[in-house]
């Protein structure tokens, strides 16, 4: 009887240990803790895709559409406007530009310039700043919350967990209610994007099923109802999945890549060197890429790649500028264009200035130096007849022509086309 038990305590002990063993390798294992973890789950860094259905022309290959080398008339174009609005269906969206789904409207006409510095939208609100040096705040209308802002409070460019913008008052953030600002939730770790700019909302966010979680000063992510861990948390900061693959960012500036599994299948690039709109293209992946920086010789290096590490083929002595909405902008000189994430120009460089794509549209500026504006197909939006044009944030734009004033445009889309899964999270 009693070597029964001896045998059966004997049993449930090496048992316990199998299991504990297993549980050590598997955590080790995705993390990259194992000695042999490199040589067998790490893919090349870059291998000839050149044999691929991509096609990756010269800067002499013709675009889908040329920025047109005439200069057109202001008062010509305003006199063809058509008067009519949309219906009072459409709503202000911040989603990508689609020519089906929406429209773009002068939401009031044309703003004297006389007293007025700068008109500048951010997220939605319009700041309008005066000559003395007062800012208004406007909504994205053009009608006026606060004559001058409350003293104090400063544009964050950042959104909250519910994408409200937010402001900063005494080193915390504010969203705007009304006329009143209230206290936010938002922790930079936590709720960050990665990148300085102003972010759509849909940009950077979690698809519900992980969330970030803060242990020791580190960040991981875990699942949002079990709270099983899915990123250990040992990372200087950490980002959602996008197309798959979430990346992660080590103390010493190096990018982690995390497949569903999640098995942690790279650590060779780096994060960039700053987090400003210059950087546009990093921490997710969009159409198929994601921007990283390599160390070659002490000399850092410029890259897209796929999510299976295949470096795409940048045309040679171009530098790229930004990377979003599935277009490269890219500068050669003192020229720019733009490329398609396929690998064919969108529009040739033969531009003296191009904002990245942002919410499907993009300004650029012609030879003259007038400002226009073109969607994701090519097709021009607004012709280059103002002498500036802003970035499209949170569906509002300004535009700027020296002999009228300001205008502000709206990017209004029908509401059951709003939430469209198929864009992607970025």
């Amino acid at each position: 009887m009693q070597k029964n038990v001896i045998n059966l305590i004997s049993k449930v002990i090496v048992v316990l240990v199998f299991l504990i063993l297993s549980c050590v390798v598997i955590w080790a294992a995705g993390n990259g803790k194992l000695p042999f973890y490199d040589d067998i789950y790490d893919i090349p860094s870059h291998y000839d895709i050149s044999g691929s259905e991509l096609s990756f022309p010269d800067e002499s290959s013709e675009p889908e559409v040329s920025i047109p080398d005439t200069k057109p008339d202001f008062s010509t174009y305003f006199a063809n406007i058509a008067s009519s609005a949309p219906s009072s269906d459409y709503i202000l969206s911040d989603r990508v530009y689609d020519k089906n789904t929406t429209s773009f409207v002068f939401s009031k006409e044309a703003l004297s310039s006389q007293g007025i510095q700068s008109m500048i939208p951010r997220m939605g609100y319009i700041f309008l700043t005066k000559d003395d040096g007062t800012i208004s705040l406007l909504n994205s209308s053009g009608n006026v919350i606060f004559e001058q802002i409350p003293e104090g409070y400063v544009f964050a460019g950042v959104r909250d967990s519910q994408n409200r913008p937010l402001f900063l008052f005494e080193k915390k953030y504010y969203y705007l209610s009304g006329t009143e600002f209230v206290l936010s939730e938002y922790e930079e770790g936590r709720h960050g994007r990665g990148i300085s700019f102003d972010y759509p909302s849909y940009y950077g966010v979690s698809d519900g099923t992980v969330e970030r979680y803060k242990y020791a000063g580190n960040w991981g992510l875990r699942y949002t109802e079990k709270k099983g861990v899915v990123i250990y948390p040992g990372y200087k900061s950490v980002y959602y999945y996008s197309e798959d693959v979430a990346i992660a960012v080590t103390h010493n500036g190096k990018i982690a890549l995390y497949n569903r599994m999640p098995w942690k299948y790279n650590e060779k690039y780096f994060a960039p060197l700053s987090t400003g709109i210059e950087s546009l293209g990093y921490f997710y992946f969009d159409h198929g890429l994601t921007r990283v920086r390599k160390i070659e010789a002490e000399k850092s290096i410029e890259m897209l790649i796929h999510p299976d590490l295949a470096v795409f083929q940048i045309p040679m002595d171009f530098e790229m500028t930004c990377y979003y909405n599935g277009v490269l902008t890219l500068k050669k000189g003192d020229r720019y264009g733009y490329m398609k994430h396929t690998g064919e120009w969108l529009a040739n460089p033969t531009m003296s200035a191009a904002s990245p794509f942002i919410e499907g549209v993009a300004s650029f500026r012609n030879e003259y130096g007038k400002y226009g504006m073109l969607d994701l197909s090519g097709r021009i939006l607004l012709p280059a007849v103002f002498d500036y044009i802003s970035d499209c944030s949170g569906g509002v734009i300004i535009a700027y022509e020296k002999d009228h004033g300001y205008y502000i445009i709206n990017k209004l889309m029908l509401p059951e086309f709003e939430i469209d899964e198929s864009e992607g999270l970025n």
